[in-house]
């Protein structure tokens, strides 16, 4: 999986803004944390999500089960606004 589009990404406050390079794919603005930063940078490439998964384990030092939930979750966000292509 990846992301259908590329994002241009700023660091606002404490919080990192993503915003689509295409409109027609998304018209507006991601706010993501750390992880949700680091999965969004991951997705730029072709990856599964046990790869993604166990990226999260590495960079973070969090346990599989929590790296999952983390992954899942967000993985999830983003197909439900179309930008993920399987």
């Amino acid at each position: 999986m990846r992301l259908k589009t590329k994002f241009e990404s700023e660091n606002i406050n404490g919080e990192r803004v993503f915003v689509a390079i295409d409109s027609d794919i998304l018209n507006g603005l991601i706010r993501a944390n750390g992880t949700a930063s680091f999965i969004l940078d991951r997705l730029a490439e072709d990856v599964t999500i046990h790869e993604l998964i166990s990226m999260v384990v590495m960079a973070y030092d969090v346990d599989r089960d929590k790296a999952h939930s983390a992954v899942e979750r967000i993985v999830e966000q983003l197909r439900k606004l179309n930008l993920i292509e399987e």
